[in-house]
């Protein structure tokens, strides 16, 4: 005997939950037309009065919205006003000021970050004129251009 329990075995039967098989649950050959599954989805049909009413709800509350905006509008921003004062005349002077000290500073660095790329640009050429005019960088090149010449073309 296998250690699954079978339908077949009596008395067995009753106490056991039937479950159907996939065959049943695939539909039985007069519910299915015209060779297509049964679905859950709702026909066009019963679907179309759903979404107008969606649209119907959603149009009469941006219409109420709009009403208590007209009606209570004046009010509630009159609540609004004195609670979010302005800040005041010295505070918007010293933030300026600030400001000021900032952009001057920023001035300053620009300013002397360009010196500085000037001045190392300066020396570089300088001392680039001095080695072209000594001759010395030209020597060193012509050498390594003329011993890596017959091993770069190995066919030649």
């Amino acid at each position: 005997m296998s250690a699954m329990p079978s339908h077949t075995q009596p008395g067995l039967s009753a106490s056991l939950p039937v479950k159907p098989s996939v065959e049943a649950a695939a539909g039985h050959p007069a519910k299915v037309k015209n060779d297509q599954l049964p679905t859950s989805r709702l026909s066009l049909g019963k679907r179309a009065p759903l979404a107008l009413a969606r649209h119907l709800i959603v149009f009469l509350v941006g219409v109420a919205a709009t009403l208590a905006w007209q009606t209570y509008g004046d009010a509630a921003r009159h609540l609004i006003v004195p609670a979010a004062s302005g800040p005041d005349q010295q505070q918007l002077n010293a933030m300026s000021f600030d400001l000021d000290a900032v952009r001057r500073s920023i001035d300053g660095l620009a300013i002397s970050i360009g010196t500085s790329i000037a001045t190392s640009q300066e020396r570089t050429t300088r001392s680039i004129d001095e080695l072209t005019a000594s001759g010395r960088a030209v020597r060193p090149l012509q050498k390594l251009r003329s011993s890596a010449a017959p091993s770069s073309c190995p066919g030649a």
